[in-house]
């Protein structure tokens, strides 16, 4: 849909709420895919692409495994026994592993990439996914008391966590350079947000109380007109019109997704079928027998996401329905998370500065 520079309020107004209830929608399906990955890993499979060192490959039953690389695994045992000596920075080994063969597509790794590896917790079998440490299924690569003897040279202080939910977590860019805002408690009660920092710059220093941002978000929710005025109207009437194109999306998208299901089942028979009749090695079946199991598996996943994400949709719309009925007070007794949803219901892209408290809504 086009909207004309010089069309009404009312119109610019509903084509607002239908992005942004599209994007909740889609933003849920994400997260959808998302749990299917968090489920893996408390199975102690790494959901994402193997670290340096290691590679993915098919197992049994076609589920993705992360195994140990002859060509790489050496080397990153070699970086710790040579940096747990203390005789060797991270810039020194960069270069003398580099030297030796140690290299990614023929290019040096970089200081951040070899840092990272010496911290990671993956090469003594374990691994962290959502802030969450795992044990893993997967071969270690280092023993336990080497990789705490090459963490003790770095003389790191374990960062503290707080059990709290920060209301602004994850909504709120710098208007810097773009990077989230992060909260952090301090004295046991005051809520501070500041910049990352990680695409540089000296961001880390803009630090704002959430009380300010709490102030700039009420007058945001004070500027909502009343239900009186016709917005509630035109809010249902545009909750209906996305509702129609959620369904109408997700009953194209289930069908596609069966159809690649059922091509997949057949391949698989077929495939075995072959196996049995000498026509293909069974190095060859099993390859082709994992990567269709694994796919057949994402797919299926993804139709799961569409039950758990319609179900998020409708608790949504009838929040910000709930909400526009009593705007001030549903956001004043809400609870942190509650907010959260709120906020992206009725706007998106939310900047802070530290010369001024901005916001855009996209």
């Amino acid at each position: 849909m086009i909207i004309s520079e010089y069309a009404s309020s009312h119109v610019k107004f509903m084509h607002g709420i239908k992005v942004l209830m599209a994007k909740n929608y889609i933003d849920n399906l994400s997260e959808e895919v998302k749990k299917g990955k968090n489920k893996k890993a408390q199975l102690g499979y790494y959901p994402q692409q193997a670290p340096v060192g290691y590679k993915n490959a098919g197992g049994l039953e076609g589920k993705r495994v992360i195994i140990p690389d002859p060509d790489k695994s050496s080397y990153v045992k070699r970086l710790f026994e040579l940096y747990a000596t203390g005789v060797y920075s991270v810039e020194e080994l960069r270069k003398k592993l580099y030297n030796e063969g140690f290299n990614h597509k023929g290019r040096m790794y970089s200081k951040p990439k070899m840092l990272y590896i010496l911290h990671d917790y993956f090469y003594i079998g374990k691994f962290i996914y959502n802030g969450a440490i795992y044990d893993g299924k997967h071969e270690p690569l280092i023993d336990v008391e080497l990789f705490n003897k090459v963490q003790k040279l770095f003389n790191q202080s374990k960062a503290r966590t707080h059990d709290i939910e920060f209301t602004y977590a994850g909504l709120i860019k710098c208007g810097h350079c773009g990077c989230q805002l992060t909260a952090e408690l301090k004295k046991g009660k005051y809520v501070y947000y500041h910049c990352t920092g990680k695409r540089g710059g000296d961001c880390k220093k803009d630090w704002v109380r959430e009380e300010k941002l709490d102030k700039v978000f009420w007058d945001l929710i004070k500027k909502i007109p009343n239900p009186d005025s016709g917005l509630f109207d035109m809010i249902r009437k545009g909750i209906k019109e996305t509702r129609k194109l959620k369904n109408e999306y997700e009953e194209t998208s289930t069908e596609a997704i069966q159809k690649q299901i059922e091509i997949l089942k057949r391949r698989i028979d077929n495939l075995y079928a072959d196996k049995l009749d000498g026509k293909i090695t069974e190095e060859f079946w099993r390859e082709k027998h994992n990567l269709w199991y694994s796919e057949r598996d994402e797919l299926l996943e993804k139709l799961k996401g569409f039950n758990s994400a319609a179900r998020t949709f409708d608790e949504g719309t009838n929040l910000l329905e709930n909400f526009c009925k009593h705007a001030p007070q549903a956001y004043l007794q809400a609870c942190p998370k509650v907010k959260q949803q709120i906020l992206k219901m009725i706007g998106s892209n939310f900047y802070h500065c530290k010369e001024t408290h901005k916001r855009r809504l996209d």
